[in-house]
């Protein structure tokens, strides 16, 4: 995607996050680049229910006039702050299109990040056995017209597209150009500890699960799995995390032996790139289409499992544990190669200056 500037100095950006939180990633694009010496800051315009954190939140009166005058008066004040608007979900501080024709003006470079159903559509996929968006998994119609035109709106007016690669569907059919979005790590925070709560399995195996939302992430398959695992005598048991927030998601992460992230999507989030660089075995459905997308993938250490296959994966991670071991070992080599913030946060600066 071509730049709307030029870079004219090789100073560090300063760069504002939001107007929401992405499952702890802007947090983590924040402090890297922070690392890196650059001002970096996450605001917000409601808290997140998982805790996830921000420097500045910004809730809005529920009338819309105050509402709309608040994210105008916030967009003013941020433009006076920062370079970089990075956003996310098509959503920007105030209204497009009128606070990006402000933010063009005035020189500010806009970045956008997708991650979802906001630009996945099953109407016309590429490849017929792609997962179904959550539109049509949450019941809701999936409306291609409009995710095309938040697309094309996008494609014309930001520096450059960030997206997630289960999301790239419409993105390829419309012939978007957009950058791979990797998922960053701090590798210091999410390694292994040492835990007790182990102490409570009486010589089970550990299954963690933590969804956000069960019929996305396929969480009902996960537990009669297990249940029949169980009937057959395997000893395995299964902590559900729902609604727990991710610090303690983290603890049971670490004590798991075996973690499973989603059997629908075809392919990973957050919560597997964390699981792994706790050195967990974890569980994923992954579409050979999304990997062929996704070159820095070639050797991720997630055990490919669907509704079909579950019983059989999650049997064989059970009862071999130098297969355990040997995932454990590739999957905190692999995030500390693909994940680690820092080297997330570098090519970011690259993207934001129209290198990347």
């Amino acid at each position: 995607m071509t730049s709307h500037h030029s870079t004219t100095s090789s100073a560090l950006p300063r760069v504002v996050f939001g107007p929401r939180e992405i499952a702890g990633t802007f947090w983590g694009y924040r402090c890297a680049l922070r690392a890196l010496g650059a001002t970096a800051d996450v605001v917000v315009l409601e808290r997140n229910p998982f805790g996830y954190a921000y420097d500045r939140c910004v809730p809005l009166p529920r009338l819309r006039p105050l509402a709309y005058a608040r994210r105008l008066v916030l967009l003013l004040r941020l433009a006076r702050e920062y370079d970089v608007f990075h956003l996310c979900f098509g959503k920007s501080i105030c209204y497009p299109p009128l606070d990006v024709r402000l933010l063009r003006r005035w020189g500010k470079k806009i970045v956008m990040d997708f991650r979802g159903s906001e630009v996945r559509c099953n109407d016309g996929q590429i490849a017929e056995d792609l997962p179904a968006c959550h539109c049509t998994l949450r019941g809701f119609r999936c409306n291609r017209r409009e995710k095309e035109r938040r697309l094309r709106f996008w494609q014309q007016h930001a520096d450059a597209i960030f997206c997630g690669i289960a999301a790239t569907n419409l993105l390829h059919l419309l012939g978007v150009p957009y950058q791979p979005l990797v998922v960053p790590c701090d590798l210091d925070y999410w390694k292994p500890f040492p835990s007790n709560l182990r102490d409570e399995g009486k010589g089970e195996l550990l299954v963690v699960h933590a969804p956000s939302r069960r019929m996305v992430k396929g969480t009902e398959h996960v537990i009669k799995a297990v249940e029949r695992l169980r009937a057959e005598g395997y000893p395995a048991r299964l902590q559900l995390l729902e609604g727990v927030p991710n610090h303690e998601v983290r603890e049971w992460v670490n004590a798991a032996d075996i973690v499973v992230d989603q059997l629908l999507l075809g392919w990973h989030g957050v919560f597997a790139v964390e699981s792994m660089a706790l050195a967990k075995p974890t569980v994923c459905n992954l579409h050979p289409l999304f990997q062929a997308r996704a070159p820095y993938a070639a050797d991720i250490p997630l055990v490919n499992a669907s509704p079909a296959t579950i019983d059989e994966v999650l049997k064989r991670l059970v009862t071999d544990e130098p297969w355990r071991r040997a995932l454990s070992e590739r999957s905190r080599a692999y995030v500390e190669k693909v994940h680690d913030a820092r080297k997330v946060a570098e090519r970011l600066i690259a993207v934001y200056r129209g290198e990347g």
